[in-house]
């Protein structure tokens, strides 16, 4: 399981940071951005919680959710508070060194 772990940390922090980056696209409403955002909103939302992160579930069934007027705020709220440097550190205690 620790493979695993630490593939989800690392995954999920370069998710983060995919959606981070899409977000001018997203405001700009680039429909293949947004369909991306789904996309990795959809994979969080699948992996989040089997590994301790029910509220990563829950910010990222929020993305899938809200309409593409909304999807913005939806974003920065999985992100705000997942930042990459945050959930490395919250996923580390799975990680044995």
């Amino acid at each position: 399981m620790d493979e695993l772990q630490q593939y989800f940390r690392d995954s999920a922090v370069d998710r983060l940071r995919a959606l981070e980056s899409l977000g001018p696209a997203v405001r700009s409403g680039d429909a293949d951005a947004v369909s991306r955002v789904r996309g990795i909103a959809h994979s969080l939302k699948g992996s989040g919680a089997s590994y301790g992160f029910p509220e990563v579930s829950e910010s990222a069934a929020q993305v899938e959710a809200v309409g593409d007027d909304q999807i913005s705020q939806a974003i920065a709220n999985l992100v705000e508070p997942f930042s990459p440097a945050e959930l490395t550190a919250r996923l580390k205690r799975f990680v044995k060194p």
